[in-house]
């Protein structure tokens, strides 16, 4: 496949996603002062040459990631086969932050997105 690889392997990709996710929890706890901070979960995605969502996998859709390469070299095969105003393939995530576990799972009250990430796999040569 052509473009520029950001990682060549999930190993390489799992790496740079635990420090990411570090950097903006650190980043999120020195914003904020929420005890609990909850991880949104991680989106693979695709942008175009303005850095907007777009098909065929739209962050804001939450289209989830299986956390396996296959997903991801599929993915940039079927963009650069079909859509190609497509500029990038990314994975992102961010948290949440509450004052306890109750709030945020039983009464809803939380704070979204106090934090977030994200980290280009694929970009269009």
């Amino acid at each position: 496949m052509s473009g520029n690889w950001h990682f060549t392997s999930i190993k390489d990709l799992k790496a740079a996603i635990t420090a990411a996710r570090e950097q903006a929890e650190d980043q999120a706890r020195q914003q904020w002062t929420f005890p609990c901070f909850f991880a949104t979960g991680m989106n693979l995605a695709t942008a175009d040459h303005q850095g907007g969502q777009c098909r065929p996998r739209v962050a804001a859709e939450c289209p989830g990631w299986g956390r396996t390469w296959k997903e991801v070299t599929k993915l940039v095969a079927d963009v650069e086969a079909n859509h190609p105003h497509v500029m990038e393939v990314y994975i992102e995530g961010g948290y949440d932050g509450a004052d306890s576990i109750h709030a945020r799972w039983v009464d809803g009250d939380y704070q979204p997105c106090v934090g977030s990430w994200n980290l280009t796999i694929w970009k269009r040569a």
